[in-house]
C-alpha cells in the first residue's frame, strides 16, 4: 500500500514551499522521521522528514519546483509500483525499438530514391564554383546561377558566402546584446524577489499576530551582578572544553525553570482553545541578512546551562547554513528575543503564534541604584519585557511569571554546574 508525502506547512503563515534538494533517490528505503528532502520556505531551508515508512517509489516534483502546502511531492510504499513501472518501461522500450527499425527502413528507401533523382538531375556549374561550394558546405541545388544558360559561376558562390557571414555577425551581435540585457533584468528581478521574500513573510506573520492576538506587556529591571559573577566562574571551569556561557544561555535557563512552574506560558492557542505543551522548546531570535528567524531548541526541559550553550550555538550555525529540521522550525513553545548585543535598552516583542508569550531583553548596563540599605551603588542592570496573549493569561499571572524569571537571574543557584 502506498502513501503520499505532501508539502508540509512549516510555519504560521506558510502557503507554499520549494523542493530545493532530494536527499533520497527513487527505490531507496525510507524510515519514519528520516530526512528525504530539503524544503525552502519564505525564511529558511528546512529538512523534510518522512512520516511514512517503506520504499520511495516515486518522486513527483523536480528539484527547484514550487509546491502548494498539502500537495503531494513523493510516494512511499512497499515497492510494488516500482516493479509495475519497470515492466511498463520494458514494454515501451520494445515498442520504441520496433518503431525505430521501421523508420530506419523507410529512411533508407527515401535516400536511395533521392540519390537516383540527383544522378538524373545534372547541375550546371563551373569547376571553381563547385570547389567553393564544397569548401563552404553550400548545396548547389539552392543556388541560382547567373552565367550563360543559368550556369552557376564563381561570383554566385562568393556573393552567397558574403551574405551568410553578414547575417551571422548580425545575429551574434544582436543575440549577445539581448542576452546581456535579459541577464541584467533577471539578476535585478531575482535580487528584488529574494530580498522581499523574507520581509513579506515577516510582514504577514507580524501583522496577523497584532490583529488577532490581544497582546499585553509587562517590564522589569533585573540586577545581573550575581548572574555575571556565576557566569565568570562557570566559564573558568569550562575553558578547557572551549565552551563559553553567554548571557542569553543564562536567560534561557531561567526561563525554562520558570516555565516548569508556570506551564500556562508554555501553551498554544488554537481554534479557540488553550492546549498545553509537554515539551519546552525555546525559540531564539536569530538575525539574518534579510530579516529575523525563530528556530527552537527542542525538548530542553532538563538541559543544564552547559547543554543549552552547546545546543544554542549549534542551532545558530545550522540556521545560517540552512540545515534546520522541521521540528526546530515549527515546534517552538516559547520565544526569547535578545537585542542586547545591539546596545538596545528595552523593547516590546510581537508574539509568534500559536505561542502564548515572548520575552524581550535588552543590554546589560552599569547603572547607579539605591540598595536596601539606602546606599547608592553601581550595578549591572538588564531590562526584560514580557509580551503575552490576553486570551490565555492575564496581567497578574504575567507579573508572577516575570517576577520568577527576575528571581532566578538575581539568585542564580540553579545555574551552577
Amino acid at each position: 500500500m502506498s502513501e503520499e508525502l505532501n508539502m508540509p506547512q512549516m510555519g504560521y503563515d506558510m502557503k507554499e514551499g520549494v523542493v530545493i534538494k532530494w536527499l533520497k533517490e527513487e527505490g531507496s528505503e525510507v524510515k519514519i522521521g528520516e530526512p528525504v528532502a530539503e524544503i525552502e520556505t519564505d525564511k529558511a531551508v528546512v529538512e523534510f522528514e518522512s512520516y511514512a515508512e517503506g520504499i520511495l517509489e516515486k518522486i513527483l516534483v523536480e528539484e527547484g519546483s514550487k509546491v502548494n502546502v498539502g500537495e503531494p511531492i513523493a510516494i512511499v510504499g512497499d515497492g510494488t509500483n516500482i516493479m509495475e513501472e519497470e515492466e511498463e518501461v520494458e514494454e515501451e522500450v520494445q515498442e520504441e525499438v520496433q518503431e525505430e527499425v521501421q523508420e530506419e527502413v523507410q529512411e533508407e528507401v527515401q535516400e536511395e530514391v533521392q540519390e537516383e533523382v540527383s544522378i538524373d538531375q545534372k547541375i550546371k556549374a563551373s569547376p571553381l564554383a563547385k570547389t567553393l561550394a564544397n569548401d563552404n558546405n553550400i548545396d548547389l541545388n539552392n543556388v541560382i546561377g547567373t552565367g550563360p544558360g543559368g550556369r552557376i559561376v564563381k561570383s554566385d558562390i562568393l556573393q552567397l558566402i558574403d551574405n551568410v557571414e553578414t547575417t551571422e555577425k548580425v545575429k551574434i551581435n544582436f543575440k549577445s546584446e539581448t542576452n546581456d540585457v535579459e541577464s541584467q533584468i533577471q539578476d535585478i528581478d531575482s535580487t528584488v524577489k529574494e530580498e522581499n521574500k523574507m520581509r513579506a513573510q515577516i510582514a504577514r506573520v507580524t501583522q496577523r499576530s497584532k490583529q488577532e492576538v490581544p497582546h499585553y506587556y509587562l517590564s522589569t529591571d533585573i540586577n545581573m551582578d550575581k548572574a555575571l559573577e556565576i557566569r565568570s566562574q562557570i566559564n573558568s571551569k569550562l575553558a578547557y572544553q572551549n565552551i563559553k556561557i553567554s548571557i542569553n544561555d543564562m536567560i534561557m535557563k531561567s526561563v525554562i525553570d520558570t516555565l516548569k512552574k508556570f506551564p500556562i506560558f508554555n501553551s498554544r492557542y488554537e481554534n479557540g482553545t488553550v492546549n498545553m505543551n509537554e515539551e519546552i522548546n525555546v525559540s531564539i531570535a536569530i538575525a539574518m541578512e534579510d530579516g529575523l528567524i525563530m528556530p527552537s531548541i527542542i525538548n530542553c526541559n532538563d538541559m543544564d546551562i552547559k547543554q543549552l550553550s552547546i545546543s544554542s550555538k549549534d542551532l545558530v550555525d545550522r540556521t545560517k547554513n540552512g540545515k534546520l529540521t522541521g521540528a526546530e522550525y515549527t515546534k517552538g513553545t516559547f520565544s526569547i528575543s535578545n537585542l542586547g548585543m545591539f546596545d538596545v535598552n528595552s523593547f516590546l516583542a510581537i508574539i509568534l503564534p500559536p505561542q502564548t508569550a515572548m520575552l524581550a531583553v535588552g543590554s546589560v548596563k552599569k547603572i547607579p541604584i539605591v540598595s536596601p540599605e539606602e546606599n547608592i551603588m553601581i550595578s549591572n542592570i538588564m531590562n526584560a519585557s514580557l509580551s503575552a496573549d490576553h486570551r490565555v493569561t492575564d496581567g497578574a499571572g504575567g507579573a508572577k511569571f516575570l517576577a520568577e524569571i527576575k528571581n532566578n537571574l538575581e539568585n542564580p543557584v540553579n545555574l551552577i554546574i
